[in-house]
C-alpha cells in the first residue's frame, strides 16, 4: 500500500452529461492528490478522445487556486465531456498513451456507461502488461448506477430543482386551472420524476400523477386519470419521466417517444438521446386535447436546465461530490487495481464509501426500489420516497393558499 503518489502522472477526464455538482469532484481530486504527493496532474479534455490527444492535456496541479474554487462551483464539464464507447482500436491506442506518459493513475468521472469504458480500458492496460491503477468516480443526475450505490452525486441538485420548479409549475396550473404536463430526465430509472413530489402538501397538490419508467405506461390510461383528476379538481398536473415505457402489439415494453413517432439520435454508447425536443410533451398534449375535449393543456420539458443550473445545488450534493474524490484517491492508494468509488447510506451524517468491481457498476441500471412507488396517489409513495431523498435535497420551500373567508364588512362602515 503507497502513502503518496510520488512517481508517474495521474490522469483525470470527465465524460456523460454534466450536472451541478461535478467540478467539485474535479477538484477536490486535485486537492486530494496535491496533498498525497502528486507532482504531475494531468486533464484530458473531452472524455476517451482527449486521452488520445497528449498535446491537448491540461496542468492541473499549475491553476490557481482562486481559479479552482470558482471551478468548483460551476455547473457543466470543466474538463469537457463526450459520450463515445472507445473501439478496439482506440483502447490499444489509450494503453500505448498510458505507457509512453507514464500514467500509473487514471480517474475517469462520469456514469454508468463511464464506468464500462473504464472497465474496458483495464482489460486492454492489463492486456499490455501496464501496472496502474483505474478507478470511476460516480456522477449522474438520473441516480441509477448498480448497487453498492446507495446516490450519485450531481441527483439531489437536480432533483431540488424539479422539486421547486414542479410546485411552482402547479401553483400556476391552479392560477389558470387546465392541464400541464412536465417531462423529466431519466431514461431508465424514475429518481427525478418522482423528486416532484417533494413540495406536495396534500392530495390536492400537483403532481396529482408521476409516470416513471420503472412501470407500464399506457395512453389509455394516461387519458383516464387526466379525465379523473381534471372531474374531481377542475385541473391537473402530471410529470412525466421522459423514459416511460408502454406495450407494443407483440408484448415488448417500447419507449413513449418511439411509440409516438418521435426522431429521436442515438449518443455514443447507442441510448436514445431524448432530452433535446419536447415532442414527448407535445404529444402528450395533443392526445389529451383529443382524447378529453380539454381545451387548456400545456406541457413544459425541463431538459438539460435540470443537470448545468446555478443556485439550486443541495449541501448534502457538495458534500458527496467532493466525498467520492476524497474515496477514490484513498482507494487508488491501495494498489488494487481500481474500482468505482460507490457512496454508501447516509448514517449519523458521515459520508461512507465502498470500492465496486468496474464490471458490475458498467452492467446495467438501478431502477428505482418498488417500495417507493405506489399503485394509489400519485402513483410514488410520498412518505417513502421523501425519507430517501430529503436528507439528500435539503429543505423545500412550501406553498401557500389564500384561506376561504367569506368577505363581510365591519359593522358601522
Amino acid at each position: 500500500m503507497a502513502n503518496t503518489f510520488n512517481s508517474g502522472t495521474v490522469l483525470i477526464a470527465q465524460s456523460g452529461g454534466p450536472s451541478p455538482v461535478v467540478n467539485e469532484t474535479l477538484v477536490a481530486l486535485v486537492h486530494k492528490l496535491k496533498e498525497r504527493g502528486a507532482t504531475n496532474i494531468a486533464g484530458a479534455p473531452f472524455g476517451v478522445t482527449g486521452i488520445l490527444k497528449r498535446s491537448e492535456w491540461l496542468d492541473l496541479r499549475a491553476q490557481t487556486e482562486s481559479r479552482m474554487d470558482a471551478i468548483a462551483k460551476s455547473p457543466g464539464m470543466a474538463l469537457g465531456s463526450r459520450r463515445k464507447k472507445p473501439g478496439e482500436d482506440e483502447l490499444k491506442r489509450i494503453a500505448e498513451v498510458f505507457r509512453q506518459e507514464g500514467v500509473r493513475y487514471f480517474f475517469f468521472i462520469g456514469g454508468d456507461d463511464t464506468a464500462k469504458a473504464t472497465n474496458l480500458i483495464r482489460t486492454y492496460v492489463t492486456q499490455a502488461n501496464y501496472e496502474m491503477t483505474l478507478i470511476h468516480v460516480p456522477k449522474t443526475i438520473d441516480n441509477d448506477l448498480l448497487e453498492p450505490h446507495d446516490r450519485t452525486p450531481g441527483f439531489a441538485s437536480a432533483a431540488r430543482f424539479v422539486a421547486h420548479a414542479v410546485a411552482g409549475t402547479d401553483r400556476d396550473n391552479a392560477s389558470i386551472p387546465g392541464v400541464h404536463i412536465v417531462v423529466t430526465m431519466g431514461k431508465e430509472a424514475g429518481y427525478l420524476a418522482a423528486s416532484s413530489v417533494l413540495a406536495k402538501r396534500s392530495d390536492l397538490d400537483g403532481p396529482h400523477r408521476v409516470y416513471v419508467p420503472e412501470r407500464e405506461f399506457s395512453i389509455p390510461g394516461f387519458v383516464a386519470d387526466v379525465k379523473d383528476t381534471f372531474e374531481k379538481l377542475g385541473r391537473g398536473l402530471f410529470v412525466v419521466s421522459e423514459g416511460i415505457m408502454i406495450k407494443d402489439s407483440g408484448g415488448k415494453l417500447v419507449l413513449l417517444s418511439e411509440h409516438l413517432g418521435t426522431v429521436l439520435g442515438a449518443d455514443g454508447f447507442g441510448g436514445l438521446s431524448l432530452s433535446g425536443t419536447g415532442a414527448m410533451g407535445d404529444a402528450l398534449v395533443k392526445i389529451v386535447q383529443e382524447k378529453t375535449g380539454i381545451p387548456r393543456a400545456r406541457s413544459d420539458t425541463y431538459g438539460y436546465m435540470q443537470r448545468s443550473l446555478l443556485g439550486w445545488r443541495a449541501e448534502q450534493d457538495v458534500v458527496d461530490a467532493r466525498a467520492v474524490a476524497v474515496w477514490a484517491v484513498k482507494y487508488a492508494l491501495l494498489d488494487n487495481g481500481g474500482g468505482s468509488v460507490a457512496l454508501a447510506p447516509l448514517s449519523d451524517s458521515q459520508v461512507l464509501a465502498t470500492l465496486a468491481p468496474l464490471e458490475i457498476i458498467g452492467s446495467g441500471k438501478r431502477p428505482m426500489p418498488q417500495e417507493l412507488l405506489s399503485e394509489t396517489g400519485c402513483g410514488i409513495n410520498v412518505e417513502r420516497f421523501r425519507a430517501y431523498a430529503e436528507p439528500l435535497v435539503g429543505e423545500i420551500q412550501k406553498t401557500a393558499d389564500l384561506e376561504h373567508l367569506p368577505f363581510r364588512p365591519a359593522k358601522g362602515n
